[in-house]
């Protein structure tokens, strides 16, 4: 046994051992913990909590990689959409840090601002594919437009 008690290291999906903060005291419990996180994996249900570091920005960027196929015009109204508005709003923000009252004030500042129905659609059309591409891969983060309404 290490200092400080058993270590709970664990493979995960991604090309890396994670390790659960801080260690276990009784051997039993390290093992249990491992066994439930490597079951967990095995399953595709196992969130891995580091990946909620990662920024809105840097997913926003990876996910618009991903949108070659569409026509575009659709992927330049995409990036413009990220560049303008999501990327300076919540672009510094690791993504789970992201809340539904954060998303719904800033629709509240878009509409005072003037914007058109039609583009405010745009941006919460963007944003909800944003999350539920990350909600797919299983980032920790849940899917913050459930409730925000934008003007009709």
């Amino acid at each position: 046994m290490e200092a400080g008690g058993w270590p709970t290291k664990f493979a995960t999906e991604t090309p890396r051992v994670a390790s659960a903060r801080g260690r276990s005291r009784a051997r039993v419990d390290a093992e249990r913990f491992v066994a439930t996180i490597e079951t967990d994996v095995a399953r595709g249900q196992y969130i891995d909590s580091l990946l909620g570091k990662m920024f809105f920005g840097e997913f926003a960027r990876e996910w618009l990689a991903t949108t070659g196929h569409l026509k575009p015009k659709t992927q330049e109204g995409y990036e413009s959409i990220l560049r303008t508005h999501l990327l300076p709003a919540f672009g510094d923000q690791p993504i789970a840090n992201v809340r539904p009252v954060e998303v719904g004030r800033f629709f509240s500042g878009l509409a005072a601002g003037g914007m058109s129905v039609s583009r405010m659609r745009q941006t919460k059309n963007v944003l909800k594919r944003i999350f539920d591409e990350a909600v797919r891969k299983r980032l920790p983060c849940s899917n913050s437009l459930p409730g925000i309404e934008t003007a009709k």
